[in-house]
């Protein structure tokens, strides 16, 4: 006979039906956010194996000086502080770009990407406690080509074969780490930590370009999109420099995916819902760059409400508090640093020496974990220093300095009275602001209209580069590469005016043609009712075609291309530019613009092996060819960089054929879709062997975050 279960272990039961019921809970929200963000597992294999592969030419190196703002405000901020107190990082003055100026104080313009990096430091610094980080990093790079290999071993229906080629390629690279392995110096675990953001926001825009290619075609151009996104664009070159570059591009690479899901979507409900995140975007770019913000929603807006379904009050109720919400971080880390919510910190005063406040008296000090928020190191009020103990030591006083006898006399309506005071001052600077903004981007848009109607400049910046003498002589060599030196892809947008422009000639033969059949004897419509008939179908075809997905998401990479080139193209070429990085978000647009090619996406359909093939052979060969040509002619930087870059516009100018012979239907299909594989694989492998080279022709120290980089890369293609 059974004894009857005890209070204890109905006790013990119940809680592990507890733990039981939320591990699955846990589970699920897992599942929920894995899908929101990588869309599926071959999503997930992609964001692992972006990470794989820039982790092969990380360079645990600054590359140029406005990195040592950010750096210093890291460790700062890493102690509690959001003034940077001492320098660890660069000229022992603090006087470098990025560095700025506010009341008596040090504090960097771009709290954004160092907040998001504050994490990773404190787990890098945890880790080095236990694990040496050489060795540690060579393990987990191990880890994710295993599971990348797993992942993609899965989706091609070879799970298990995956695993044990998967856990042998891995086993045989950690040896191979770890037997090159030398002891990690902690010194720049603060660089690390700023680039494994990069790098992250970097893989996440090449897992947006895939989710993107499958909704324009299908899951074959959605690989090739999410590839060549992270390995055939300057957004590799930028995943592991510790600039805003790579974020901001994932953000505007996000608005785009957004805003073609959102006309696509079955319901207004999920519209709403895809609307909304295209608008979150804007606040989360303010909080990396105030100026971005500005351009993106110049783009965004317009298009949006011109192409919704719907803009009722509910709907733009919720994009709106998206956009609020998504902004809170920039108000709150302006108003902790600067004392103004609505300051953007890339507008206050440059650093240039002068005297600061409290550093050796007791007054605010190197502040302590209370003091962050205040700007005179007195507790954490605005930029007038008032906080608790200044104006406030006794109790007796408000911040603004009123009596508490005051304050209570004027009793709830002075109070509501006060509020709807802040409330509008606050939204009239909101509102100075933005108007200060668009003035600035009409102005430099009309200098930016002039720049652009030369030619030497144009060619430049988007054809060929080479040497400027206009740059800064002795302070930058040949380094920069134009638009299309960068990423020869984009050859293939001229795939898209070759197809206009044919559809125009066919159209105009029909058109002649029903013209003839009515001069022969057809029943001619009174003018009054023709044009009736053209406004009405011209009517329905503006609805039809803007409410589409593709052509809305057309109309915004066109809007925020002209938009940012209004705002910068009268600046460039400029100094130490290197891929055109003030232009760096319109690569991601321009691979979309690629896929919007019928062509395009004919040839990376129809012959996949072919591309892949084609892909392989040219970046092995074009590693051989640039270590034989490092190793017979012993090029300096910039003449290194300008052979890349004479080869990279010969294959653009031959993608470019192929995309203006496709486009315009001047080629069979057969020859159309095998040639144009072959082009878009050697294009795109022009710019992987750019990232590999440069992995090494940019190193002045030898120092890289797997061990295995070293005597490779930076012996390959090293120039120093």
């Amino acid at each position: 006979m059974s004894r009857p279960p005890t209070d204890e272990g109905t006790e013990r039961a119940g809680r592990l039906d507890t733990f039981a019921a939320l591990d699955d809970r846990l589970d699920d929200l897992a599942r929920r956010v894995g899908r929101a963000v990588f869309g599926d597992r071959a999503g997930l294999a992609l964001f692992l194996g972006a990470l794989c592969f820039f982790a092969l030419f990380w360079r645990v190196e600054t590359l140029s000086n406005d990195n040592f703002a950010n750096l210093n405000a890291l460790v700062a901020l890493a102690e509690g502080q959001f003034h940077v107190p001492g320098i660890a990082f660069g000229p022992s003055s603090g006087e470098t770009p990025g560095m700025r100026y506010v009341d008596g104080r040090r504090v960097a313009d771009n709290y954004g990407l160092v907040l998001l990096s504050l994490p990773a430091l404190l787990f890098l610094r945890g880790a080095a406690l236990v694990v040496d980080l050489g060795v540690a990093f060579a393990a987990l790079w191990s880890c994710g080509l295993l599971a990348v290999v797993v992942l993609v071993g899965g989706e091609v229906g070879r799970g298990r074969e995956a695993k044990f080629v998967g856990a042998g390629v891995a086993l045989v690279a950690f040896l191979a780490n770890l037997a090159v392995a030398t002891p990690f110096p902690t010194r720049w675990l603060p660089l690390v930590a700023l680039q494994a953001t990069t790098a992250v926001a970097a893989a996440l825009t090449a897992v947006v370009c895939y989710r993107l290619g499958c909704a324009v075609a299908d899951r074959r151009v959605g690989h090739f999109a999410g590839v060549a996104a992270a390995a055939a664009t300057p957004v590799g070159f930028w995943a592991v420099g510790p600039k805003q570059h790579a974020v901001t591009a994932l953000f505007v690479t996000t608005a785009l995916y957004a805003l073609y899901r959102s006309r696509g979507a079955p319901t207004v409900r999920g519209e709403t819902r895809f609307r909304a995140v295209a608008y979150a975007c804007i606040g989360l770019t303010a909080w990396q760059h105030a100026g971005e913000a500005l351009l993106l929603a110049l783009a965004l807006v317009p298009v949006d409400l011109a192409t919704a379904r719907r803009t009722d009050i509910r709907g733009l109720s919720v994009v709106a508090a998206a956009l609020a919400v998504s902004a809170l971080p920039f108000l709150a880390t302006n108003a902790a640093v600067a004392g103004d919510p609505l300051q953007p910190l890339k507008l206050l005063p440059h650093y240039h020496g002068q005297e600061l406040a409290g550093v050796d008296a007791g007054v605010g000090g190197t502040g302590g974990a209370g003091e962050i928020g205040g700007a005179d190191g007195t507790g954490g009020g605005g930029a007038d220093g008032a906080g608790a103990g200044a104006g406030a030591t006794d109790g007796s006083n408000t911040p603004n300095g009123d009596s508490a006898s005051v304050r209570s006399a004027t009793g709830p309506l002075g109070a509501a009275f006060g509020a709807f005071g802040t409330l509008a001052a606050g939204l009239s600077a909101a509102v100075g602001l933005v108007d200060q903004g668009v003035s600035t981007v009409a102005s430099r848009g009309e200098r930016s209209l002039a720049a652009i109607t030369d030619p030497d400049q144009v060619a430049a910046v988007f054809l060929r580069s080479g040497y400027v003498a206009s740059l800064r002589t002795g302070e930058d060599a040949a380094i920069n590469l134009s638009v299309l030196e960068s990423m020869p892809l984009l050859a293939a947008l001229a795939a898209l005016p070759a197809a206009a422009l044919r559809r125009l000639s066919r159209r105009g033969d029909r058109s002649g043609a029903a013209l003839a059949s009515r001069a022969d004897g057809g029943v001619a419509r009174p003018a009054a009712s023709r044009a009736a008939v053209v406004g009405e179908r011209l009517r329905a075809s503006w609805q039809g075609r803007t409410r589409r997905p593709a052509r809305t998401a057309d109309a915004f990479a066109v809007a925020y291309t002209l938009v940012l080139l209004a705002t910068t193209f009268d600046g460039l070429p400029m100094h130490h530019m290197l891929t055109v990085r003030y232009l760096h978000a319109l690569y991601p647009l321009g691979l979309y613009g690629v896929l919007r090619s019928a062509s395009v996406r004919e040839a990376v359909s129809a012959r996949p092996r072919r591309l892949t093939g084609a892909y392989l052979v040219a970046v092995a060969g074009g590693l051989a060819w640039y270590a034989a040509a490092f190793a017979l002619l012993g090029p300096s930087l910039g003449e290194a960089v300008q052979l890349h870059g004479t080869v990279a516009f010969a294959v653009a100018v031959a993608a470019g054929g192929w995309a203006v012979l496709a486009g315009g239907d001047r080629l069979d299909a057969s020859t159309r879709r095998s040639v144009g594989a072959v082009v878009l694989g050697v294009a795109a492998a022009s710019t992987t062997t750019y990232l590999l080279v440069a992995g090494g022709l940019f190193s002045t120290t030898g120092r890289y975050l797997l061990p295995l980089s070293r005597p490779l890369l930076g012996t390959l293609f090293s120039v120093f």
